[in-house]
């Protein structure tokens, strides 16, 4: 994870302007956007595990009551505390830690964690899941996006890297499981699956597959959103 994490804060700048400059990014905000505004709430406490220069983290403290955005990255974190101060959102508060050390940092149970695009690098993803379902509030909801091992890119990525040495992230990642072996893992920690979805789809290939009910097959990232029992 620390490898994946000197990557990611090599490349902070570039990671964060790719919101404005691709289309597969733009996507990731819209499905995120859309999940937080349907699971947050004005009295939520949302906490945005792996939040990246704040972006998913700065739009749940416009709908919920406070938010706890958190990232290994020291050069993330900075970025994030720069926009907010730009905003002025006072009730969100950005915390550099790794994700071992998640359960140090959230001092209340969140009614909400998101996750996106970070368990591929950790090594010990399960533990992970258990630490998610062990904080999260009775009723709350867990959101965590993965790459899609069924996409055609993601089928050829493997031997591509092994050849050219790129896309150089890839030599970070640790885990790749497909939907529906993430919602048995989801289940096994005591978190229910109730909703999944994939997105991020590669051009000319999303608009063959999507209209006929395949979009596993053309899009290179999925959601799954998970409730914990409530109690």
């Amino acid at each position: 994870m620390n490898d994946a994490v000197a990557w990611h804060s090599r490349n902070a700048v570039q990671f964060d302007g790719n919101y404005a400059r691709q289309r597969a990014f733009d996507e990731r905000r819209k499905i995120w956007f859309d999940i937080l505004d349907r699971f947050g709430g004005p009295d939520h406490f949302v906490v945005d595990v792996g939040c990246g220069s704040g972006v998913f983290s700065l739009y749940a403290a416009q709908r919920n009551a406070t938010v706890l955005g958190v990232d290994g990255s020291r050069e993330m974190i900075d970025l994030c505390e720069r926009r907010r101060k730009e905003t002025s959102q006072n009730n969100v508060t950005f915390t550099q830690t790794d994700i071992a050390t998640l359960t140090d940092v959230v001092r209340a149970r969140p009614n909400l964690i998101i996750c996106s695009s970070v368990l591929e690098y950790v090594t010990d993803f399960e533990r992970v899941l258990q630490t998610f379902s062990s904080l999260i509030a009775p009723g709350g909801i867990v959101a965590i996006s993965m790459p899609n091992p069924a996409s055609l890119f993601r089928r050829i990525e493997p031997i591509v890297y092994k050849l050219t040495g790129r896309p150089k992230y890839f030599g970070f990642v640790r885990n790749i499981v497909s939907v529906n072996r993430m919602a048995q893992l989801l289940s096994q920690a005591g978190l229910e699956p109730i909703e999944s979805r994939y997105f991020a789809g590669m051009r000319g290939l999303a608009s063959f597959f999507r209209p006929m009910g395949l979009s596993k097959y053309s899009d290179n990232l999925y959601v799954v959103v998970a409730r914990r029992a409530a109690k």
